[in-house]
């Protein structure tokens, strides 16, 4: 009984010694995870990775690179932007269309401010987008001096038609603008001219009942036998439209043409 007792007594204080030679599961684990950590150190410093390349260069100020390229994009989009507007320079797709601003002055007759755009490069020869010059301006609104200036610029078209066919001598004959068709006559504009229609400058006139210009287109030339696609002579429109001093007119017509 004694001897037994001895026995697991030591067995006892053998277990008890070879717990506490043993350190707690949590140090082990502890030392596990530093050793771990100092194994990846040891590789990084002999590997050291490399960058991405979608990563921001610390190096440089945070935005500075999506700032200069949005910069160089908004001054390409303005530069693109300034080609496209209808007010722009010359030279541009806009002002090669036409000016507003070279209408304008023709339609007020403000000689100086169209010479002033002259002198900035407007042309003065360039239509609009119904094929209107500004001389087919001038001439339709009476703007002789207008006229004048630009029939002695070099370049000018004397008989440019717009979309419809007419000439600026068919707009100043219809809308009775005695001075500006002397001054188109005056500058060898061709009489015998005809729009789409058949129309010359001597049916729109008459047409219209503008009995001074119809004098004045018979003295340059102007035949009074010319018909249009419906075969009308100048006298024939004056008779069916009866517009201003339309009686006077086919009198005067049918003279011409008798003589």
């Amino acid at each position: 009984m004694r001897k037994t007792a001895g026995t697991l007594l030591a067995l006892l204080l053998a277990g008890t010694l070879t717990a506490q030679a043993q350190p707690p599961a949590y140090m082990r684990k502890a030392k596990e995870i530093q050793a771990e950590a100092r194994t990846m150190q040891e590789n990084s410093r002999n590997n050291p990775q490399q960058v991405p390349d979608f990563q921001e260069n610390k190096s440089a100020p945070k935005g500075k690179s999506s700032k200069s390229s949005g910069s160089k994009a908004s001054a390409q989009n303005s530069g693109s932007a300034a080609d496209e507007d209808e007010n722009a320079a010359p030279g541009t797709a806009a002002a090669k269309m036409g000016s507003p601003e070279v209408m304008k002055a023709v339609s007020s007759g403000n000689l100086g401010q169209l010479q002033l755009l002259e002198s900035k490069g407007y042309s003065l020869t360039a239509p609009d987008a119904e094929q209107n010059t500004p001389l087919h301006m001038a001439a339709y609104k009476n703007q002789k001096e207008i006229v004048d200036y630009l029939l002695s610029r070099p370049g000018i078209l004397k008989d440019p038609q717009d979309k419809r066919g007419s000439t600026p001598l068919m707009l100043a004959a219809a809308a009775g603008n005695v001075g500006c068709v002397e001054s188109l006559l005056a500058s060898g504009c061709d009489l015998k001219l005809k729009s789409p229609d058949g129309s010359t400058a001597l049916h729109r006139a008459a047409a219209q009942g503008q009995l001074a210009v119809v004098d004045k287109l018979l003295e340059a030339g102007a035949d009074p036998k010319a018909t249009d696609v419906k075969g009308n002579t100048p006298d024939k429109l004056a008779e069916q439209k009866k517009k201003g001093d339309w009686e006077s007119v086919v009198s005067h017509l049918k003279q011409a043409q008798n003589n």
